[in-house]
């Protein structure tokens, strides 16, 4: 059994996982800050409990959005996503510097703000990163030799004598001589007592 080796990564893959880790790190940070200045600016204008639910209906379709520009999915699908994930990001960058202002603290405006932007500058980046080229192929194996060609058969000598064969064709051109040869006419033969031969009897002598 023969082992296969994995194609080697190449620089332009290796970049591309950095800049998608980095944006991952940024995506974590951008909804942790995002869910707690939508829960405390829920819960300044009087939410309760439903305070908590605001992360889930504004970060949530950040998240889908993301999911949903991903290769392999239809153009159309990944336009509707990336509309709904710049949408609901809007929404938290608006509550961010919201609860800034609320609290008259200006720093925390700034900081919800660039983690925003952070996330989407990093979003951009990873797509516009990513490899277009292909790994390289696997060696293919070699293929079977083709069978060799059976030798061609010595040829068999005749097993006939000589003498018998020219014999043989002596008697054909004969048979064909004589048969392309002009019959002679038979003359009638004559005989003299051909007319004795004659019976001048009537049937009356015979009974």
């Amino acid at each position: 059994m023969t082992e296969t080796t994995a194609p080697a990564i190449t620089t332009a893959e290796r970049n591309y996982r950095t800049v998608k880790a980095i944006s991952t790190g940024y995506t974590v940070a951008t909804l942790g800050v995002s869910a707690f200045h939508l829960v405390e600016l829920s819960i300044h204008f009087g939410g309760g409990w439903q305070s908590f639910l605001a992360p889930a209906l504004v970060d949530g379709f950040v998240i889908l959005g993301k999911l949903g520009d991903r290769p392999g999915i239809v153009k159309s699908a990944r336009t509707a996503s990336r509309a709904v994930s710049i949408i609901a990001g809007s929404v938290s960058l608006a509550a961010n510097i919201a609860i800034g202002i609320i609290d008259h603290a200006p720093a925390v405006s700034l900081i919800g703000a660039l983690a925003v932007i952070g996330f989407w500058v990093a979003e951009f980046l990873s797509h516009k990163l990513r490899p277009t080229t292909k790994r390289p192929a696997a060696p293919k194996p070699a293929p079977k030799p083709a069978p060799a060609a059976a030798a061609p058969a010595a040829p068999v000598k005749s097993a006939k004598d000589p003498k018998r064969v020219e014999a043989a064709r002596k008697a054909a051109a004969t048979r064909a001589a004589r048969k392309a040869a002009p019959v002679a006419p038979v003359a009638p033969v004559s005989h003299p007592d051909a007319a004795a031969l004659v019976d001048h009897r009537t049937p009356a002598a015979y009974i």
